[in-house]
């Protein structure tokens, strides 16, 4: 094993810095950027300006026009009322005064006695809940009974209906191993065949472990037995199915019709069981964001989306806005420095692996260089070694090399960088994946490999490599398929 393979968890993180001139740092106390600010006067009928951040005593009062030495002044001591009428001489009246008084006990009378019966029929109304005919017309609230449709999509289909529909087709895939759990995800009901299963797609990564059983949950809590049909660990794809008929099956739409912007929904099990049946929603960030994923060596083309998922949402549903099946939700960017970057396998591509598990129990004709690597750049030391010994920006790390390899028994060791694939550099760690896809089975390929030593002494040579036939051990698969129930 090579002196470098102690290093490979030797990683850390680094801060960054803010780009020298980024941010404008004032000192303390000093004015921001003046700005000439114009108010309209209106008690003087023209414009005066004053400067905004200015502290002088002789800055603009908009209010000095209407208070002077705390008088308040108007509109120019203007007044709006009418016009007194013009005082005029009239004539002597003659003394009424005996008959005026009598006429006026015999009103005051009339007025009291009819206030009185209004007043006692105002207490009727008021002890009956009645109005008078003053306020008969004026308007009241009222309320009404309303169920809330949710958001709504272009085809008026309700994300209230769709989560009632999906969430019947999303189930939970549970990992058993001596009868402890050992991994928990998400699946989706596919459909049933002639006789007695039914098909669930999952994530490889939530089924491709030691187990002793897997068990499947519905949203009613009806739990099955499932078997493994197969799975690709470079597509992470998997397969299962159960014994049952007549399952709420998903509906599925090509997904190389999004487009960004376009809002979707999660359904799945983050957290397992616990949180059974969760919908979250979002929208679709780029279409065929290429993933790598190191630890087995292959990249992925998936949908980025910010509908919020979480461990045990692997292998669940993503689907448009009229509830069809676009993606399996796959991963995420888990950091404190990241948020809302999820992704999720694109179900057109994904079709025909699917198809071809549920055909043959694998992939057939993937090929395969038969090792793990990961990006020299994601660990401090070789990160450095790179640098000092000028090597191509995108090596990689040799992680392991399996059994199935052709490349066992040969010079190339864990911990080897290699730097070049039939002569052309690895100017990105994506270089030897697409290789790899760009080839078949049986077709050779040529290793440029860089080993340096604790002494910083570099050693160069190539290594010629046979591709093999990548069948995501379906021999493990098939021996799984005869595991023993749960108790």
């Amino acid at each position: 094993m090579n002196e470098w393979d102690n290093n490979f968890n030797n990683t850390s993180g680094s801060g960054s810095t803010p780009p020298e001139g980024k941010f404008n740092n004032q000192s303390a106390g000093e004015n921001p950027e003046e700005k000439e600010v114009v108010i309209e006067n209106p008690y003087e009928n023209k414009e005066k300006s004053f400067t905004s951040g200015s502290s002088s005593r002789n800055d603009y009062n908009p209010y000095q026009s209407r208070y002077s030495n705390n008088v308040y002044q108007g509109y120019n001591s203007q007044t709006y009322g009418s016009p007194a009428p013009p005082v005029t001489d009239e004539p002597e009246k003659k003394n009424r005064g005996p008959k005026v008084a009598v006429a006026l006990v015999i009103i005051l009378s009339i007025v009291a006695v009819v206030a009185m019966i209004l007043g006692v029929a105002g207490i009727q109304n008021r002890e009956e809940g009645q109005t008078n005919d003053t306020n008969s017309n004026s308007p009241t609230l009222s309320l009404e009974e309303s169920k809330g449709e949710g958001e709504v999509s272009d085809d008026g289909v309700s994300s209230v209906t769709i989560a009632e529909d999906v969430r019947q087709s999303v189930v939970g895939v549970t990992v058993y191993l001596d009868n402890q759990v050992v991994s928990e995800g998400s699946g989706i009901i596919m459909d049933s065949d002639d006789t007695k299963y039914t098909y669930i797609i999952t994530c490889a990564h939530v089924i491709n472990m030691d187990s002793s059983a897997i068990e499947v949950q519905l949203l009613d809590e009806t739990t099955y037995r499932a078997t493994i049909v197969g799975y690709s660990t470079r597509d992470d794809i998997g397969v299962l199915k159960i014994e049952a008929q007549g399952l709420h099956a998903a509906k599925f739409a090509d997904s190389d019709d999004l487009q960004v912007g376009e809002r979707v929904y999660a359904v799945g099990n983050p957290g397992g069981a616990e949180f059974f049946g969760s919908f979250t929603g979002g929208f679709v960030s780029a279409i065929d964001r290429p993933i790598s994923t190191n630890s087995i060596g292959y990249t992925m083309k998936c949908i980025q989306h910010d509908a919020a998922i979480n461990p045990g949402n692997s292998g669940g549903a993503l689907v448009n806005s009229n509830g069809y099946v676009v993606g399996i939700n796959s991963s995420k960017i888990a950091s404190e420095e990241y948020e809302g970057m999820a992704f999720a396998i694109p179900i057109t591509s994904a079709k025909k692996v699917i198809d071809s598990i549920i055909a043959n129990g694998y992939v057939p004709n993937q090929p395969k260089l038969g090792i793990t690597y990961s990006a020299a750049s994601q660990n401090q030391t070789y990160s450095m070694i790179v640098q000092l010994q000028k090597l191509p920006a995108g090596t990689i790390i040799v992680r392991e090399i399996q059994e199935d390899s052709s490349l066992v028994n040969t010079d190339l060791q864990v911990g080897d960088m290699i730097t070049a694939v039939n002569g052309q550099e690895m100017t990105s760690s994506n270089v030897l994946a697409e290789v790899i896809e760009n080839s078949a089975v049986g077709d050779k390929i040529t290793l440029s490999v860089c080993r340096v030593d604790r002494s910083f002494d570099v050693t160069t040579f190539t290594v010629e490599a046979t591709l093999v036939e990548d069948k995501s051990d379906a021999d493990a698969v098939q021996t799984n398929t005869e595991s023993s129930l749960l108790p």
